[in-house]
C-alpha cells in the first residue's frame, strides 16, 4: 500500500469576517452593484439567532432547512451554529414522501424549517458578537450523500472536518477579497458549502445562479461537474476571463480538458466525497493546461491522507474525515478495521503523486469472468465526439452474467453504427455495449447521474413494462 504525507492544517476562525475592514464588502455580489454585503451577513444572522432562541431549542437540537439556495439559507446555519445546534440540509428535489421518511425515520430531526418565518425581519438580534456555541468536534451538520450508486447516507460533519477542508482547498487554490465564487452547487450538496465555507474564510463574496447569465458578471471562480462545463461549451460560454473553474463530481473526459485548454480555461481537477467534507485532491495552478495532469484528480489536499489498498480501493483518513454515518439516532462508524475510511473506488497513484481515479468498485461489471468498468467504457464513448452525455450499466444476462448496456444522449450527427466502429478500435469486443439506448426523458436536467434508475431500467422486468 501506498499513503501520502500528512501535513497538520492550522484551526481557522469561522467569523473572522465580522473585522470591520470586511464587513463593508460584498458577501453577495450583484451583477448591477445591488450588493449584499457582509454586514448585512451579520444583521441577518443576528435575527436568525433571536427567531432560534425563541423556539427554546434544546442544545444540539438537530434542525432541517427545506429552504433553496440564498442568504437565510447561509445565516440559518451560522444562527444554529452560534446557538449550538445542528444544522441538517434537505434536498429540495427529493419528493415530499422521500423528505418526510428522512426526516422522521433517518435523521429523526427534531424540526424542519421550510422557509423564512414573515417576521424574521422584526426578530431582535443577539446583542452579542457571533461566536460559535459547538466545539471543534460537535457535530455541526449532517449532510447527506449524493446517493448516485446507492441509498444517500447522512454524514455527521464537524466544525473541524468542514473548516479544514476549507483551509486545505485554500492553500491550494487561494482566494482574495476581490474574488467571487459562483454558488453553482446546492447548499444540501457538500460542494455548496465548501463554496460558502471558503468564501468566508478568505472574506471574498459569492455571487448566485442567473438562469438568463449561466456565469453572471464579476464571477471569478466556478464549481463544476461535467455535464455543466459540456453545456456551457455547447451554448458558447465564454469562461476565459475566469481565475478558476473547479471541475470534479464525476469522472472528466479528455475530450473535455481538453476543450477547456483549447479556450484558455484556468481548469482545476478535483476528487472529493462528502465523507471528507469536500475536497480530497485537486491538481495545482502550474497544472492548468497540462492535459496529463488534468486527466488526473490532482494531488491530495494537506490535512488529508489516501492510501490504495492491495485491492486498488481508495482509503481515506485524516482531521477532515466525518465522524460517521447517522443512522436511526445513532452515528455508525465507517472506518474498517485500519482506521481508514474505504470509498467504493479503484484508483492508483501515478509516478509524480496525483491521485487517479478508475471508478467506483459498484459500477464492475462482469461478463463472462471479465472486469468491465463502467466508467473507463463511458471514456471512450466521451472521446468519440458523439454524444454529450452517456452512462454504462450492467444488465442481467443468462449466458454471460451480465453484459455492458448504454444510454446516450447524441449530438447532432452522432449514430450507433459510427458509434460501435469507434469503440472497437480501442476496446476488445466484450466491452462493447450490446444495445445504445436513448437517454431517459427524467434524466434531462440531472447534473449528477442516479445509476440505479438507469440500473432498473435495463432490467428485464423494466424493459417489459416500456414495451
Amino acid at each position: 500500500m501506498r499513503t501520502c504525507r500528512l501535513i497538520m492544517i492550522s484551526n481557522p476562525d469561522l467569523f473572522h469576517w465580522t473585522n470591520p475592514d470586511i464587513l463593508r464588502r460584498p458577501f453577495i455580489a450583484s451583477p448591477d452593484g445591488g450588493d449584499f454585503t457582509y454586514r448585512d451577513l451579520l444583521r441577518l444572522v443576528g435575527c436568525w439567532r433571536g427567531f432560534i432562541r425563541r423556539q427554546g431549542y434544546v442544545k444540539h437540537t438537530r434542525v432541517a432547512l427545506a429552504m433553496s439556495d440564498s442568504p437565510h439559507t447561509i445565516a440559518a446555519t451560522l444562527a444554529l451554529w452560534c446557538e449550538g445546534h445542528i444544522a441538517c440540509p434537505l434536498n429540495l428535489h427529493w419528493p415530499a414522501e422521500a423528505r418526510g421518511t428522512f426526516l422522521s425515520d433517518t435523521l429523526g430531526a427534531d424540526v424542519c424549517i421550510a422557509f423564512p418565518p414573515a417576521d424574521l425581519h422584526l426578530m431582535k438580534g443577539a446583542a452579542e458578537p457571533p461566536g460559535v456555541g459547538l466545539s471543534r468536534n460537535d457535530i455541526a451538520m449532517l449532510l447527506y450523500t449524493s446517493g448516485s450508486c446507492a441509498a444517500p447516507k447522512g454524514c455527521c460533519l464537524t466544525l473541524a472536518n468542514l473548516l479544514g477542508n476549507a483551509m486545505a482547498a485554500l492553500r491550494n487554490m487561494p482566494l482574495g477579497m476581490g474574488d467571487v465564487w459562483l454558488l453553482s452547487l446546492p447548499l444540501f450538496h457538500v460542494g455548496g458549502w465548501g463554496i460558502v465555507l471558503r468564501t468566508l474564510l478568505a472574506g471574498s463574496a459569492l455571487a448566485l445562479p442567473d438562469e438568463n447569465s449561466p456565469v453572471p458578471a464579476r464571477v471569478t471562480h466556478v464549481s463544476c461537474v461535467p455535464t455543466q462545463l459540456a453545456r456551457w461549451f455547447e451554448h458558447g460560454i465564454d469562461l476565459s476571463g475566469l481565475d478558476a473553474v473547479l471541475l470534479g463530481g464525476a469522472p472528466i473526459p479528455g475530450r473535455l480538458a481538453e476543450g477547456a485548454t483549447h479556450r484558455c480555461i484556468p481548469l482545476f481537477t478535483t476528487y472529493g466525497c462528502t465523507e471528507m467534507a469536500s475536497q480530497v485532491s485537486t491538481t495545482r495552478p502550474c497544472d492548468s493546461g497540462d492535459i496529463e495532469s488534468l486527466s488526473t484528480a490532482g494531488y491530495v489536499l494537506e490535512g488529508h491522507e489516501a492510501r490504495i489498498s492491495e485491492a486498488r480501493e481508495i482509503w481515506l483518513r485524516g482531521p477532515c474525515l466525518a465522524t460517521g454515518y447517522w443512522q436511526n439516532g445513532t452515528v455508525v462508524d465507517f472506518r474498517n478495521a485500519e482506521g481508514w475510511y474505504p470509498t467504493g473506488y479503484f484508483g492508483y497513484f501515478d509516478r509524480a503523486g496525483r491521485l487517479c481515479v478508475l471508478g467506483r468498485k459498484d459500477n464492475l461489471i462482469i461478463s463472462g469472468g471479465e472486469n468491465i468498468q463502467s466508467e473507463q467504457v463511458e471514456s471512450f464513448i466521451f472521446e468519440s465526439g458523439l454524444v454529450s452525455r452517456c452512462v454504462v450499466v450492467g444488465r442481467d444476462d443468462m449466458t454471460w452474467g451480465q453484459r455492458p448496456v448504454a444510454f446516450c444522449e447524441w449530438l447532432e450527427g452522432g449514430d450507433e453504427e459510427e458509434l460501435v466502429t469507434y469503440l472497437m478500435a480501442y476496446l476488445p469486443r466484450y466491452k462493447i455495449p450490446d444495445a445504445f439506448l436513448p437517454w431517459p426523458a427524467a434524466e434531462m436536467r440531472r447534473l449528477k447521474i442516479d445509476r440505479r434508475m438507469f440500473q432498473d431500467l435495463v432490467q428485464p422486468r423494466a424493459l417489459n413494462n416500456a414495451r
